[in-house]
């Protein structure tokens, strides 16, 4: 079983990263740590006490600050942990500057750690092109059309019209996999590889739901299992957290 840091959470938004901690650790992670900023240790400690934790600097608003960088990148090349970015995240400046660094070190570094993308953690690789080219074949992204719309300077009716066509894309362009959510879900991998998923209802429209989606990800892909048999561990992902939300 692997390994699985989701990183970071902040005030108000400790619920988006419990949902994605415990969906990793239902859907096969055998270890789920969250980096948290030191004053929400306490909370999350008592809220999800099969989930470790991680606690690490942060800035006067209570969102990790850039200093973090060393030790969640020590921390997941340690446990070889899947990076979930983006759950409960923050869109401060210094949390920003935050995820480009991890992006950059981890490249530069060569670590090959394995990088989950969504919300926040997608509005902060937005902000800069050249890092999302730093990602490489193994990262997988999440947005929905309001994400995909910042990730690609693109009005969100255009990017409707072709779903198909975006995802594809952007997955061949950026060598990423892209879980373009909305009604069907398009799954485009780096080579062309292509999965629809056109179930679903309207209650994947609730709160939270992404997150979740973020965790099955992450945990499916620490263990390798359906990467390895058949590939689309991405569109499987979409599959289940639609089925389970009936």
């Amino acid at each position: 079983m692997g390994a699985f840091l989701s990183l970071p959470v902040r005030t108000g938004m400790t619920g988006a990263a419990a949902l994605a901690s415990e969906a990793a650790l239902r859907a096969g992670a055998g270890l789920v740590t969250l980096a948290t900023p030191r004053h929400l240790n306490p909370i999350l400690e008592g809220l999800l006490p099969e989930v470790m934790t991680l606690p690490l600097p942060e800035t006067d608003a209570g969102s990790l600050a850039v200093s973090a960088t060393s030790t969640i990148l020590e921390f997941a090349e340690k446990t070889k942990s899947i990076l979930a970015i983006g759950p409960g995240l923050s869109q401060h400046p210094e949390t920003v500057a935050l995820i480009h660094q991890l992006v950059r070190e981890n490249q530069e570094q060569g670590l090959d750690l394995r990088i989950v993308a969504d919300a926040d953690g997608l509005n902060a690789l937005a902000q800069s092109k050249e890092t999302i080219s730093l990602l490489d074949s193994e990262a997988v992204l999440t947005p929905h059309p309001g994400e995909m719309a910042r990730l690609t300077n693109t009005a969100v009716p255009t990017l409707e019209k072709d779903r198909i066509g975006t995802a594809q894309q952007f997955a061949s362009k950026y060598g990423v996999t892209l879980v373009f959510k909305g009604a069907p879900t398009v799954t485009s991998a780096p080579n062309g590889n292509l999965w629809v998923n056109s179930t679903g209802n309207p209650g994947m429209a609730t709160g939270g739901m992404g997150d979740v989606l973020t965790g099955i990800i992450a945990g499916i892909d620490g263990t390798r299992y359906f990467k390895r048999k058949c590939g689309c561990a991405w569109g499987l992902s979409t599959w289940v957290s639609r089925r389970h939300r009936r």
